[in-house]
């Protein structure tokens, strides 16, 4: 599989993320997000690469849990075609865009923090779960990075 480097539409990971955030599509994306590296850790399972299938599942798991974690609140809609794209980046590009997730979130649970605790909460423990799944994400792309082209 080619893993490209970029999401098409958009000219950044920031405007990617800007997007989701304004539009509140934060806890689909997520939610498919997860689905999507558990189904690619299940087929690496699969092949042998057991190491690789556990970061990638891990991942799943911490992106599951940031999705739940924000599921307060949160009016989902359809974010499955983004969702795909970012899905099959490569797996530094996708911990990209989910520290960027993170480093947001935790911004807006932070300026929540006095008005509506709970709220606020769910979004720092959402950013937690997200910068674990980030560090997993990391871990499976030194696995992969050696076996990528360049210019993909």
């Amino acid at each position: 599989m080619k893993h490209p480097i970029n999401v098409e539409g958009y000219a950044s990971f920031d405007e990617l993320v800007d997007d989701m955030i304004r539009n509140d599509y934060v806890r689909i994306f997520l939610e498919e997000l997860s689905d999507d590296m558990k189904r690619q850790g299940d087929n690496d399972f699969s092949d042998g690469k057991t190491t690789l299938a556990g970061r990638l599942g891990n991942a799943s798991n911490y992106l599951s849990s940031a999705a739940r974690n924000m599921e307060r609140g949160r009016n989902p809609g359809s974010m499955k075609e983004v969702t795909g794209r970012v899905g099959i980046m490569q797996y530094d590009c996708v911990a990209r865009v989910v520290g960027e997730f993170a480093e947001r979130i935790t911004e807006k649970g932070l300026d929540l923090w006095g008005e509506d605790r709970y709220r606020a909460e769910s979004l720092v423990d959402a950013a937690e779960n997200l910068n674990y799944a980030h560090d997993e994400l990391m871990a499976a792309w030194e696995i992969c990075e050696k076996y990528m082209q360049p210019n993909h």
